[in-house]
């Protein structure tokens, strides 16, 4: 087995002065209970960090979201800023959350989609050209627009790319799960 570390960024939107309260299991081992989400949707976010003991594999990650409320223009929902997973226990890699390895949770956009898109990196207003691009090869990056969403820009991409992670909602008392893979 190999320590590793699970990273998530969360926000939620409250009612009557109360966060989203959620339990937090990981591969069926509690990991958090009761915890109130008090960051806010759109104005900040508050990080849960979790070590697991796991061999090379691929896990469940379950949220599950306990008090929902509603009334007349309001609506308690929890917000996934992002999900981020350390496969050496040290160094963090974001994990696109998408409707392959996910059940329960959506899109903000209320519909799951790739979980990320990808838009050339702005310096100055000015893209960054990719220091490895052979202009005698093909290019693998889509020349048409000015990111790639949904996939990966190649290995010989004219530009070097910035990775933007969607935020993902749970809308209703639910319990939402992500696949985690570990390498």
């Amino acid at each position: 087995m190999a320590v590793r570390k699970i990273r998530l960024t969360l926000s939620g939107v409250q009612y009557e002065s109360t966060g989203p309260i959620i339990d937090v299991d990981f591969n069926s081992v509690s990991q958090d209970v009761d915890h109130e989400v008090t960051a806010i949707f759109g104005s900040n976010t508050e990080t849960r960090e979790y070590t697991v003991d796991v061999d090379a594999g691929t896990y469940n990650l379950d949220i599950n979201y306990k008090n929902d409320a509603a009334a007349a223009g309001s609506d308690r929902n929890l917000v996934i800023e992002k999900v981020e997973i350390a496969n050496d226990g040290t160094n963090y890699a974001g994990l696109f959350v998408t409707a392959d390895n996910t059940t329960n949770i959506t899109l903000t956009t209320d519909a799951i989609g790739d979980g990320r898109w990808r838009s050339n990196k702005i310096n100055g207003g000015d893209k960054v050209a990719n220091p490895a691009y052979d202009a005698g090869q093909p290019r693998t990056d889509d020349v048409e627009a000015g990111y790639v969403a949904g996939t990966h820009e190649g290995s010989n991409a004219m530009w070097q790319y910035v990775d933007h992670y969607s935020k993902h909602k749970i809308f209703t008392n639910i319990t939402g799960t992500v696949h985690l893979t570990f390498t």
